[in-house]
C-alpha cells in the first residue's frame, strides 16, 4: 500500500522543477548574464537625460506598529520598502519573441546591480526578515527601470513630549536619506500616487490609535554638502479611557471614601478608628493606582498635576482627621464645638474645592490641546 508514495513524489518533484523553469527561464539567465557581463554595481546610473542626478522615487507599505515606548522613546515599524529608478545600462529588447515584460533578477545577481546608499537617520536596530528566503526582489524592466523591494522591522526613536500624558499625541517620524551621494548625484522622490501605504487593517500598539500620517521632504546639509532627504510622519494618539479607567477613577472614588469618612462621629474611640480605616485605606487604593505612571520624565505632565492636587487633598484630610483626634484627647467624651465646625466645615468645602479643581484641571488640558493641534497644524503647513 506504500509503493505509489515514490511515485507521488516524482509527480511534485517534476510540477515544481517546470513551475521554476516557467518562472525563470533559460533565456532569461542568458538575457541577465548578457546585462551584467560588463555591469559595474559601483558606478552610480545616470539618469533618463544622460546626466546626474539620479532620482530615485520611494514608496514604503507599513504592514505594523508596535512597541511605541514612551520610557525609551521609541517604536517599531514593520515595512516593505520600495525604490525605482532608471539605469540605462539594464535595458534590453522585448521584442523578441518570450522575451519577458521584465527580468525578476535572483538575489545572487541582484546583488551584482547599483542599489541607493540609503540610511535611516533616527535608526536604532533593525530586522531583516528571512525565515525561508530574504524577503527582497529585484525586477529589470525592458526599457532600464529597475524596482528593488524588501521588507524589515526598524526601531526608531521618537522625540516625545508628554506634557499631555495621558491624554496626549505623538508624532514619531521615519526619516531617510543618501548615505554618500549629495543631491548634485542623487536625488531622493516620494512615489507620486502612493507615497505611503496604510492598510485599513493595520496592527498598531494597543495603547494608541494612528491618528493621522504624512509624507514630506528634507535636506540634510553637513560640511560634505547637502543630501537629498525623505520624511514620513506618523501621529498617534494615545487611548485615554485606560488611564481614566485604571486610574482616575480610582482617584476620584479615594477622594469620595475620604470625604464620606468626614460624616463619622469622632466622638468616641470606635469613631476615630473607623475614620482611620477609611482614611488609611482610601489613601492606599489612591496611591497604589497611580503608582505605575509616577515620573515619566523630569517635567511636570497633565497626570503629575492630577497627581499632585489629589495627593494635597489626602493631606488636607490627614491634617484635619489628626486636629480633630487632639481636640478629643483634650476633652474626651465632651462634646467640643470647635471640632464640630472643623467636621462641617471639610464635609462642605471638601468635595466643592475637589469639583473646582477637577474642572480647572480639564479646562487647561482642554486649552493645551488645542494650542497643540494649533502648532501641528503650522508644522503641517511649514513641511508642504
Amino acid at each position: 500500500m506504500f509503493a505509489p508514495i515514490p511515485s507521488v513524489w516524482l509527480l511534485i518533484t517534476c510540477a515544481f522543477l517546470i513551475t521554476s523553469t516557467a518562472t525563470f527561464s533559460v533565456e532569461d539567465t542568458k538575457i541577465i548574464d548578457n546585462l551584467l557581463a560588463n555591469y559595474s554595481g559601483k558606478v552610480l546610473p545616470y539618469d533618463r537625460n544622460g546626466t546626474h542626478p539620479t532620482i530615485v522615487t520611494v514608496n514604503i507599505l507599513v504592514t505594523s506598529i508596535t512597541d511605541i515606548d514612551q520610557v525609551k522613546m521609541t517604536f517599531t515599524a514593520q515595512l516593505t520598502f520600495r525604490m525605482e529608478w532608471y539605469d540605462a545600462r539594464l535595458k534590453y529588447n522585448e521584442s523578441t519573441k518570450d522575451v519577458p515584460r521584465y527580468l525578476s533578477i535572483p538575489p545572487q545577481f541582484g546583488k551584482k546591480l547599483w542599489k541607493p546608499d540609503l540610511h535611516f537617520a533616527n535608526e536604532q536596530q533593525h530586522w531583516k526578515h528571512d525565515v525561508f528566503v530574504a524577503n527582497e526582489f529585484y525586477r529589470v524592466y525592458a526599457n532600464g527601470e529597475i524596482l528593488y523591494s524588501t521588507r524589515a522591522s526598524i526601531k526608531f526613536t521618537c522625540p516625545m513630549d508628554l506634557r499631555l500624558f495621558p491624554f496626549d499625541k505623538q508624532t514619531c517620524p521615519i526619516e531617510f536619506s543618501s548615505f554618500g551621494h549629495t543631491n548634485e548625484y542623487l536625488i531622493l522622490k516620494w512615489h507620486e500616487h502612493a507615497p505611503l501605504q496604510i492598510p485599513s487593517d493595520l496592527t498598531i500598539d494597543y495603547n494608541f490609535n494612528l491618528d493621522d500620517f504624512s509624507t514630506n521632504y528634507c535636506h540634510e546639509a553637513t560640511h560634505t554638502g547637502v543630501y537629498s532627504c525623505l520624511r514620513a510622519e506618523f501621529i498617534f494618539g494615545r487611548k485615554s479611557f485606560r488611564y481614566l479607567r485604571d486610574s482616575y477613577a480610582p482617584m476620584v472614588i479615594s477622594i469620595l471614601l475620604i470625604w464620606t469618612s468626614t460624616w463619622i462621629s469622632s466622638s468616641d474611640l470606635g469613631g476615630i478608628l473607623a475614620r482611620a480605616l477609611l482614611l488609611g485605606g482610601a489613601t492606599f487604593y489612591c496611591k497604589w493606582s497611580t503608582s505605575k505612571y509616577a515620573s515619566l520624565v523630569p517635567y511636570m505632565t497633565t497626570w503629575d498635576m492630577w497627581d499632585t492636587s489629589c495627593t494635597g487633598f489626602i493631606v488636607v484630610a490627614i491634617v484635619e482627621f489628626v486636629l480633630v483626634v487632639v481636640l478629643h484627647s483634650e476633652s474626651p467624651g465632651k462634646k467640643n464645638t470647635c471640632r464640630g465646625r472643623i467636621d462641617i466645615a471639610i464635609r462642605l468645602l471638601y468635595p466643592i474645592g475637589f469639583v473646582l479643581f477637577a474642572v480647572t484641571y480639564f479646562a487647561i488640558y482642554a486649552k493645551w490641546e488645542k494650542q497643540e493641534d494649533v502648532e501641528e497644524d503650522d508644522n503641517y503647513l511649514d513641511g508642504d
